[in-house]
């Protein structure tokens, strides 16, 4: 616990009172003796300046609270206290307590959880007063506790060369201080000896190799990504304390060391797009020159030139022997350039070993069709090209609402959500003995790829709602015309996803 107790150091304002046994009215209350004191009618208001300290750096406030000692020369009354950063600011902390009895007693006020900075601290006043009778208050004492700023140690990385993994456990030991609590957040950023070496360095806002972000947890270790081998590395860790609700954050400290596995390694990694099934398949090659098999390996995506990347479904960490891979992806949209990356992991000792990103070549790539397409994500075969009878229907975004009329008046209470997702309905011609769509559409969750003249070729997930279908003549042929309603969705999830 840091407490520090400040007292009256200046008369502002006697406001009647009167002072007995010092010089002034604020001596009296700071000499820790009772036989100076200061007399407060229920009239009076004297106001006082206060000492101040030093807020250590990095430190923060966490409460305020105020005590006096007082007695009645009357038979029962009330003493008052106030605090406040300036004589124009609202209350910040008060004792108003019942006293009896002709000796002096100690009074508390309760404290009250506050936020300062040095230049309230420094302005902070004391108001006096009474109730009901005369009092004489002799000390005032006004307690802040603050809490120092975190203090953290990060565990050397052992051993060093690190062999075990490239996923590599950090550690820290902290000095906290018990009013701020325990370890409510960390981070840990880890930098490569390029990137910690570079000028103007910091590691709060430099681009790190590994971020784990503001992670909500008072655990201490974190274990990094994928690290290249023969690379030296700083892992940088903070963490913090909740003080009155606001994450009260630590310096970063470091730990230096180098990373020294032998990974399984993608050697190339080739795509192939196919306008005939609206994909592109990648297939990955192992390097087999230092003969070290894989046993899983990722496969993601970029649309923007390999700023972000997104998994491919059915390639996110997943299980691959012998020494290629190959995935198809179908979720790519038509005409979008895409760029592809892979890694590969072996398991050690049931440590995972994982190599560095190969990207694709060709690079980038794409499918294009003039036909829309309509794809099950987890039954690929049925995927299908569908002629749209109608190209424009409405799409709607429904509010979830109630309407209540209130008797005896013109006005209408409504309670509503959010907006829905949107949703719409696919008008589909089929040949009347083709039952390809119907075994399709059973899969209910689909990807649907719209053609230029729907408004682009951005696909969309859709959830199938309800399905109809009716004979049509056109141009003297009979067509089976379908009704598809649907509401867009997120992207199923990846049922062959795992993580190392």
């Amino acid at each position: 616990m840091t407490t520090t107790t400040l007292r009256p150091d200046g008369t502002i304002d006697n406001g009647g009172s009167s002072v007995t046994g010092a010089a002034t009215r604020h001596l009296a209350l700071n000499d820790d003796s009772d036989a100076s004191y200061l007399t407060c009618s229920p009239s009076t208001f004297p106001k006082f300046d206060l000492g101040t300290f030093t807020l250590p750096a990095g430190a923060v406030t966490k409460s305020v609270a105020v005590r006096a000692r007082a007695r009645t020369s009357g038979s029962f009354g009330f003493v008052t206290l106030e605090v406040r950063r300036t004589p124009f600011s609202s209350l910040l902390v008060f004792l108003y307590d019942a006293v009896s009895g002709s000796s002096f007693a100690e009074f508390s006020g309760s404290p009250v959880a506050v936020s300062l900075t040095q230049a309230e601290i420094d302005s902070l006043q004391v108001w006096a007063g009474a109730a009901i009778s005369d009092m004489q208050v002799s000390e005032a004492y006004v307690d802040i506790i603050h809490v120092p700023i975190p203090v953290t140690t990060v565990t050397a990385v052992t051993p060093d060369p690190y062999t075990a993994s490239n996923l590599v456990p950090i550690t820290w030991v902290n000095t906290l201080d018990a009013d701020g609590g325990t370890q409510t957040r960390y981070q840990v950023r880890v930098f490569t000896a390029a990137q910690y070496g570079a000028g103007g360095f910091d590691a709060s806002t430099s681009d790190a190799t590994w971020d784990s972000g503001d992670t909500l947890s008072g655990s201490t270790t974190a274990t990094t990504g994928a690290l290249a081998t023969g690379t030296t590395y700083r892992a940088y860790v903070r963490v913090a304390q909740t003080v009155n609700g606001v994450a009260h954050w630590g310096a970063y400290a470091y730990d230096e060391f180098t990373v020294t596995v032998t990974t399984a390694i993608v050697e190339t990694l080739t795509t192939v797009e196919s306008d005939a099934t609206a994909s592109i398949t990648i297939t990955a090659a192992r390097d087999t020159t230092p003969d070290t098999a894989w046993e899983f390996i990722e496969v993601q995506r970029s649309t923007d030139g390999g700023t972000v990347w997104s998994d491919v479904r059915s390639a996110t960490y997943v299980a691959a022997t012998g020494d290629s891979f190959e995935v198809v992806d179908y979720e790519v949209a038509n005409a979008q350039t895409v760029v592809y990356r892979a890694r590969a992991t072996r398991i050690l000792s049931t440590l995972p070993i994982t190599g560095e990103w190969v990207e694709s070549t060709p690079d980038p790539d794409s499918w294009t069709s003039t036909s829309a397409w309509l794809k099950s994500p987890s039954n690929p075969s049925r995927n299908l090209i569908v002629d749209i009878d109608t190209p424009f229907v409405a799409t709607a975004l429904p509010v979830r609402a109630g309407v209540f009329d209130i008797i005896g008046s013109a006005e209408r209470v409504v309670i509503s959500d959010v907006m829905s997702s949107p949703g719409s309905t696919l008008m589909i011609r089929t040949e009347p003995s083709d039952i390809t769509l119907l075994a399709l559409l059973r899969d209910l969750v689909l990807l649907y790829h719209p053609t230029v003249c729907e408004g682009g070729t951005v696909g969309r997930y859709i959830s199938i709602t309800g399905v109809s279908f009716t004979p049509t003549v056109i141009n003297g042929h009979v067509y089976q015309l379908w009704t598809v309603p649907y509401v867009e969705i997120d992207a199923p999830r990846d049922p062959l996803a795992s993580a190392p």
